[in-house]
C-alpha cells in the first residue's frame, strides 16, 4: 500500500510518500514565473558585484602601498631605526651558523674540506665576473683615497673588487685546505646609506683569542683591496676602504672584502681565533675555532 500527499504553493511541489516502511519527502522547486527568475539574476549580480568591488579596493589600497609608500631601491627604516641600529656587522666566511663556529677538517682529506670550500666558492662566483667592467662599476684608487673619475654618481655607481686581490685564497689553491693554510673571508653586512666614521675606511683586526692561541695560531696573512701580496703577512690588521660606501642598492654593487689566511697552524690542537671592528661605534667581534688533524 503507497499513501501519498500533497501540497502545493506557486512555484514549491511537496511531495510525501511512504515507500517500504518509512516516509520519504522530496522537494521540488518548480519556478513557474519570471519574478522568481529576476530574483535569482538579480542576488547573483549583487554578490558577483560586491565581491569584485571589495577585491577592486583591496588590490587598489596594496598596489598604492607598494608603489606609493615603499620605496622598492630603499628600505623603509635607515639609520638608528633599522634593525642593526646604523652599525655593520662582521661576518666570516664559510662560517655559516653562528651557533657552530667550528671549522675542523683533516690535512689532505678532500672529502672533511669540500663543504667549506664550496661556501668559499659560492660566495665568490659574483667577484670572479669583475674584469668584465659593467657600467655600474668604476675603478677606485685606494692609495690616494680617491675615485679615479671626478665625476662619480655614487647613487648609479660603485667600486669594483678585483677577486685577484685574494691573492692566495683562491679557488685554484683550494682556498689553502688542501696544504693546511685555510683562508676565510671577513665582509660587512650591507647597511644602506651607512658611512664609516673614519676617513680611510673600516678596519678589521684578527688574533688569538688569548695568548696561548697566538702561540698556536701560526702566520696571519691579511689581504684586502690595498693589500694583496705577501706584505699581507706582516701585518694584523685588514682594511674595508671608504670609497665602498655608502652602499645605495646600487647596480652590481661589490662589498668589500679581507682575505685572512691562516698559514701553518698547530696541527691536532683547537684554536680560537678573534676578530673585530676597530673603529665603529659599536665594535663588532667575532670568535670562531680551527682545528686542523
Amino acid at each position: 500500500m503507497v499513501r501519498s500527499y500533497s501540497y502545493q504553493k506557486p512555484g514549491l511541489h511537496l511531495y510525501s510518500k511512504y515507500t517500504r516502511g518509512y516516509y520519504r519527502l522530496a522537494t521540488v522547486i518548480i519556478p513557474n514565473n519570471k519574478s522568481f527568475t529576476r530574483r535569482i539574476l538579480k542576488s547573483v549580480l549583487y554578490y558577483v558585484l560586491f565581491y569584485a568591488a571589495i577585491t577592486g579596493f583591496t588590490a587598489g589600497l596594496l598596489g598604492l602601498y607598494m608603489n606609493r609608500l615603499i620605496d622598492k631601491n630603499r628600505p623603509l627604516l635607515t639609520g638608528l631605526q633599522s634593525a642593526l641600529r646604523g652599525e655593520p656587522g662582521l661576518s666570516v666566511v664559510p662560517i655559516t651558523d653562528t651557533g657552530h663556529t667550528l671549522i675542523a677538517f683533516k690535512n689532505f682529506r678532500d672529502d672533511t674540506f669540500l663543504i667549506y670550500n664550496d661556501a668559499l666558492y659560492a660566495f665568490m662566483y659574483a667577484y670572479e665576473d669583475s674584469s668584465q667592467m659593467q657600467d655600474s662599476l668604476r675603478q677606485c684608487d685606494f692609495i690616494n683615497n680617491t675615485h679615479q673619475s671626478l665625476d662619480v654618481d655614487l647613487d648609479r655607481s660603485s667600486c669594483v673588487f678585483n677577486a685577484n686581490w685574494a691573492y692566495r685564497c683562491n679557488i685554484n689553491r683550494m682556498f689553502g685546505y688542501d696544504d693546511s693554510s685555510p683562508c676565510f673571508i671577513l665582509t660587512l653586512n650591507s647597511i644602506y646609506g651607512w658611512l664609516p666614521s673614519t676617513q680611510n675606511g673600516v678596519t678589521v683586526c684578527c688574533h688569538g683569542a688569548t695568548p696561548n692561541d697566538d702561540d698556536l695560531i701560526g702566520t696571519l696573512c691579511i689581504y684586502d683591496a690595498l693589500v694583496h701580496d705577501e706584505e699581507g703577512c706582516d701585518r694584523s690588521c685588514g682594511l674595508f676602504p671608504q670609497q665602498y660606501f655608502p652602499y645605495l642598492n646600487q647596480e652590481s654593487y661589490m662589498a668589500p672584502l679581507v682575505f685572512l689566511e691562516v698559514r701553518d697552524p698547530r696541527k691536532n690542537v683547537l684554536i680560537s681565533i678573534q676578530c673585530e671592528l676597530e673603529n665603529t661605534t659599536n665594535p663588532s667581534r667575532i670568535e670562531f675555532e680551527l682545528l686542523v688533524d
